[in-house]
């Protein structure tokens, strides 16, 4: 992954500019003989069809992604996507200082840039709402915390404070062993954090995550400048410039200009929040970089104990416990996140708490057999709905977003060279999203193995009950 991460970072450093942009031919000198007068001509960096088959490949690594309930996997198609659209932003603000059809070129990139999110955005529930919980505890604490001193200075009401080393013990501690406490802090920090599992797609690449955000962010926090002052950049009289939306609407329709106009300046708010919790995941993936791998590890885990009950047979279960013998593990989502992961097996021979101190050895084999029936019912309740809709989402939006700029360009008749090797730009976008997809496919194998291997371990338990 690192190898191919550098590789596109080197291809990109070696991209020469077209300098091309979408401008009339009229106003082109070097096309001025052409009795077309309201031709346009493109800019293959920006949309040339290299530069949409980049986007369209990694819109189907996240279809095929979700079918295959592999999102893991997608790391290495966002940042293909994080560099691709960060490159085009640079092009796009550069190309409106020049003059170009500026509002042509932005409604086609951010179809893209659309598509390349509908890869994403069913996720977000997940993972942006535990993040501006704690990006909101960050910056609300200090304030209530000054306040409570403000009111209570001579601090008489304070509670006990907690118990603490004295500072010999401390010191002495931290002398003796340091790393073994940053270690033990890091797994503490990390049994926290382990919660759902679907946030082990966040934990994966958290700092991915947070550039998709900064990146989407930018954009839209550039759309009012856009649309109000430079609306009409590239303009030419008595020329028609159609778009596709679920339909065709001039690109000056003043009721097409004022849904535009209102809606960027509805999604300013949620664009500046994007950049914040983009620059929060952005810290916080890189300070806490071993505490989050260790969580993904912990995840990870667990995700293994639950492909394994979900390919256990309850009756050999049974069987299995009667005989004394290990099943394979599973974690209830139901039960304290926060507790070490452990295996069925381990419940079978301890107890744990005081939830269990009077439990008898038949209480404690039900409520393995339990455990099992409730991951195995939840996975075809829920996870299997989850994946469809998922599924669903992404190939909707997606198809609309390949629809609306492929007709746009159609319709517009549009002049620019599709031919791969006479753009650079064209051509490594497109080598980029072959190398992408290359390594997505390899993450999706690794994780197929990894549940290939699982379910041969359950399989081999089972037999063992069975002979």
């Amino acid at each position: 992954m690192a190898l191919v991460n550098k590789l596109i970072l080197i291809l990109l450093s070696i991209t020469t500019p077209s300098l091309a942009m979408t401008e009339f031919v009229s106003a082109n000198t070097t096309a001025s003989t052409s009795v077309e007068r309201c031709q346009l001509i493109g800019d293959p960096d920006l949309y040339g069809l290299g530069v949409r088959l980049s986007f369209y490949i990694s819109w189907a690594a996240g279809l095929l992604a979700s079918a295959l309930g592999t999102i893991e996997a997608l790391k290495s198609p966002r940042f293909n996507s994080n560099v691709l659209l960060f490159t085009l932003l640079i092009v796009l603000i550069h190309s409106v200082h020049r003059g170009s059809f500026a509002a042509l070129e932005w409604y086609i990139v951010i179809n893209l840039a659309f598509m390349s999110l509908s890869t994403h955005i069913h996720l977000i529930p997940f993972f942006v709402f535990p993040a501006i919980k704690a990006l909101l505890a960050r910056v609300l604490m200090p304030t209530l915390e000054g306040y409570m001193e403000e009111n209570n200075p001579t601090g008489t009401e304070d509670p006990t404070p907690l118990p603490q080393l004295s500072s010999l013990n401390q010191n002495a501690a931290i002398d003796s062993n340091p790393e073994e406490i940053i270690e033990d802090g890091v797994e503490k920090e990390a049994k926290r954090r382990v919660g759902k599992l679907y946030r082990i797609i966040y934990y994966n690449d958290p700092v991915g995550f947070g550039f998709t955000f900064l990146i989407y962010g930018i954009f839209g926090c550039c759309m009012p400048w856009v649309h109000f002052a430079r609306s009409r950049s590239g303009y030419m009289d008595n020329c028609s410039v159609p778009v596709v939306y679920f339909g065709t609407f001039d690109i000056y329709n003043r009721h097409w200009q004022t849904f535009l106009k209102v809606t960027t300046v509805i999604w300013v708010p949620f664009s500046c929040l994007a950049i914040l919790l983009g620059s929060y995941m952005v810290t916080r993936g890189i300070m806490k970089q071993r505490m989050y791998a260790r969580t993904l590890e912990m995840m990870r885990e667990q995700k293994n104990n639950q492909i394994g009950a979900l390919w256990s047979d309850l009756d050999n279960i049974k069987d299995s416990l009667d005989n004394g013998q290990q099943v394979p593990g599973v974690v209830s989502e139901g039960a304290n996140t926060s507790e070490p992961i452990q295996p069925i097996s381990d419940t079978n021979q301890q107890t744990t708490g005081s939830r269990k101190n009077n439990a008898t050895e038949e209480d404690e084999k039900q409520e393995v057999i339990k455990r099992v029936s409730e991951v195995q019912n939840r996975y075809c309740s829920r996870n299997r709905i989850a994946r469809l809709t998922s599924f669903v989402v992404i190939a909707f939006s997606g198809i609309i977003s390949i629809w609306n700029v492929e007709m746009t360009i159609q319709k517009n008749q549009i002049n620019m060279d599709d031919n791969l090797s006479s753009s650079t730009g064209q051509l490594l976008a497109f080598i980029i999203a072959i190398l992408t997809i290359g390594n997505f496919i390899w993450e999706v194998v690794k994780l197929g193995y990894e549940e290939k291997r699982v379910r041969k371990e359950v399989n081999k338990i089972q037999e063992k009950v069975k002979y």
